[in-house]
């Protein structure tokens, strides 16, 4: 059940950033030269605990005990049919705690998510939960908060420590993390040949933290790979995306390996490239159940599957350390802790059923009881 109900999150961060923020698209600016060689050992090194498997389940530390009687956690709820979905994923994994957890929608406005978050103040709960919205917007909240001493667990945040916000899952570590296992899948197919392109959406504040760390690590990789990025807005994704990458790989030939911060730029793409009569490798970010179905039929060469079931769970454990003053696990901890599991997918990967998104652990649930002392 929980693999379906957040099999499209990525687009939860899609849709939640554009309801609160736009930014300009077309530039395009070149990284590194011609010439020079490819550590190809390094580069398979990097990618080895991600091919074939997925990485480790990203906590083993028991929680301390039960949680007390009467605890109650809030969430934010964003706007999307997507953020329901996620309040319904929280709320399971919250009452297998034996904890209540009030979901508080707010529209798209920023007047709206500050209202929400008052509210959610008024309740005085034990701990708070936050979807990726852009934490500026609800900074004055966020202070209160921890002057309050309640801790507040984000989903998706790049910053989160930036805001007081107590701990972060899938933040800037994961992003950075993520550039470079796609650079080093980039260079371990490639090698020295390597002319890529990275497409990123400025709008999600994950995309130039990915493609910092994919320009550093195809660098070191490989000091005369050719790397470019160009920028597809958020409004050209389900709409004019292909379009514009077809336009763009015409215009640079020599491009080998095209690689995506966001699947859904993706949507109609294999098509285009028929027609355009385009060969080039193309791999995504946290491919979405129809970019998993290309990567099946072969219309995408390969894509840096997210666990974003595992992640779902990830912050009500955090919620629940934090409210019982355990340590946070080893996984858990600031900017660069809350990883899910990731896991490179190609066609012979596809073994479930795209439709219903990817997780590395299906039994990520009863993982979660067994940590949790509860079945």
């Amino acid at each position: 059940m929980h693999r379906n109900l957040l099999s499209s999150f990525i687009g939860l961060g899609l849709a939640v950033t554009a309801s609160l923020t736009f930014a300009s698209c077309g530039a395009d600016d070149s990284v590194g030269s011609s010439g020079g060689t490819a550590d190809m050992a390094a580069a398979k090194q990097l990618i080895d605990p991600y091919v074939g498997k997925p990485s480790e389940f990203p906590i083993d530390e028991p929680l301390a005990g039960p949680l007390p009687a009467g605890t109650t956690f809030a969430y934010l709820q964003c706007p999307i049919p997507t953020c329901a979905l996620m309040a319904e994923v929280v709320t399971g994994a919250a009452g297998m705690l034996g904890v209540e957890l009030n979901a508080v929608p707010a529209s798209s406005s920023a007047e709206s998510m500050q209202s929400a978050m008052n509210s959610i103040i008024e309740m005085e709960p034990d701990a708070v939960l936050l979807p990726p919205i852009e934490a500026s917007i609800i900074s004055k909240q966020l202070a209160t908060l921890k002057n309050a001493g309640v801790p507040v667990v984000s989903l998706g945040m790049s910053d989160a420590a930036k805001y007081g916000i107590t701990a972060g899952v899938a933040g800037r570590g994961s992003n950075e993390l993520a550039g470079r296992l796609l650079a080093g899948w980039v260079v371990n197919k490639h090698g020295a040949d390597t002319h890529a392109v990275y497409y990123g959406t400025p709008e999600l504040t994950f995309s130039p933290i990915m493609q910092e760390a994919f320009e550093k690590e195809l660098k070191a990789l490989c000091s005369g790979c050719e790397s470019r990025a160009v920028d597809l807005s958020i409004t050209t994704l389900g709409t004019t995306a292909p379009s514009a990458v077809v336009s763009d790989l015409q215009s640079h030939p020599d491009t080998s390996v095209a690689v995506f911060a966001a699947s859904e730029a993706t949507s109609g793409l294999p098509a285009a490239l028929r027609t355009a009569d385009i060969g080039v490798d193309t791999l995504v970010f946290a491919p979405s159940p129809a970019a998993l179905a290309d990567i099946q039929g072969g219309g995408i060469t390969a894509g840096l599957g997210v666990d974003f079931p595992v992640a779902e769970f990830l912050t009500v454990d955090a919620a629940a350390r934090l409210v019982l003053e355990q340590p946070l696990g080893s996984n858990q901890s600031g900017d660069e802790g809350g990883i899910a599991p990731f896991q490179f997918l190609e066609k012979a990967d596809i073994t479930f059923d795209p439709s219903k998104g990817w997780t590395g652990y299906p039994d990520f649930a009863e993982r979660f009881g067994a940590l949790w002392g509860v079945s």
